[in-house]
């Protein structure tokens, strides 16, 4: 099913999107291709256009993003003031909602702890006294010996 895409400045085309991206990736490699190839002849034009583009951004761009930047912190300190004043209910009230079920899983957790070493502790003492034995039974040998 084809659906139209609008391309500004051309006439819609009725193209599916699988086809436009096929397009798009054999312009990207196409490009990339002839641009490897002509390296040594583009590097010049490149590199003065990103010494116009450095001095440019240095005069007008800075500029504007340093102002924008103020305005932004100048704003942002009341905001955040509030921010903070109005954490502080919620978080506590958040707190006191949970603090019932983290007592419970913690309570749930000791006595599941409890029971597991229980009924671990008629293991260990077996394997405690099978080690004792065998202990008993290598210091036997050697006084043999």
């Amino acid at each position: 099913q084809a659906s139209k895409i609008p391309l500004r400045g051309f006439v819609s085309c009725s193209a599916s999107p699988s086809r436009v991206m096929w397009d798009c990736l054999l312009g990207t490699f196409l490009g990339l291709g002839i641009g490897s190839y002509n390296a040594r002849r583009m590097r010049d034009c490149l590199d003065d256009t990103f010494h116009v583009g450095s001095h440019y951004h240095q005069k007008h761009v800075v500029p504007v993003v340093k102002a924008g930047a103020t305005k932004v912190y100048d704003n942002a300190g009341p905001a955040m003031k509030q921010a903070y004043d109005n954490a502080g209910p919620a978080f506590a009230k958040a707190h006191g909602a949970a603090m019932p079920y983290i007592k419970t899983a913690q309570e749930k957790t000791v006595a599941g702890v409890s029971a597991a070493s229980e009924a671990a502790l008629p293991h260990i003492r077996n394997a405690s006294t099978k080690i004792a034995t065998k202990v008993d039974e290598l210091k036997k040998s050697m006084n043999k010996t």
